[in-house]
């Protein structure tokens, strides 16, 4: 498949992103290439940008485990992975890369290969992929 599509989808689910805190989209495609789902980030039922979360203004990157707990966003990849028949996935796109959480997800998944544009400071989610004989790819947004 060629990359730039599927990362220009994830792109664009990620406009649809309702965390105050950053805007994550990711697309899943089995191995015809044919899109299986698309997730973005945020609250199930709310806006927060209209209505802000406790996390809303712990800054992307930052707070710990403390300051993730007090956000209520769905990971982009966990509301992909609901939407879909998770056996036929085999390559994930996501404008960031997943965290360990998520990660640990999509090892239930026969995905082989996650490309993400925006790689994270933890790398436990890398060790934890990669360990499994898993591809984990850094896309220069250039590039597409």
């Amino acid at each position: 498949m060629n990359i730039s599509i599927g990362m220009k989808k994830a792109i664009a689910a990620s406009e649809k992103g309702t965390c105050k805190r950053r805007k994550i989209g990711s697309a899943f495609y089995d191995e015809d290439e044919l899109l299986l789902s698309i997730g973005h980030n945020g609250p199930e039922k709310v806006n927060c940008f209209d209505n802000p979360c406790p996390g809303a203004d712990v800054p992307a990157g930052s707070g710990g485990a403390s300051g993730l707990s007090t956000c209520h966003a769905i990971h982009a990849e966990a509301r992909a992975l609901s939407e879909c028949d998770k056996t036929k996935i085999k390559d994930i796109y996501s404008t960031k890369a997943p965290c360990p959480s998520c990660v640990q997800l999509l090892l239930t998944t026969p995905c082989k290969r996650i490309y993400f544009l925006t790689d994270s400071n933890d790398q436990s989610n890398k060790v934890l992929w990669v360990g499994a004989g898993r591809e984990w790819i850094h896309v220069d947004e250039s590039s597409i």
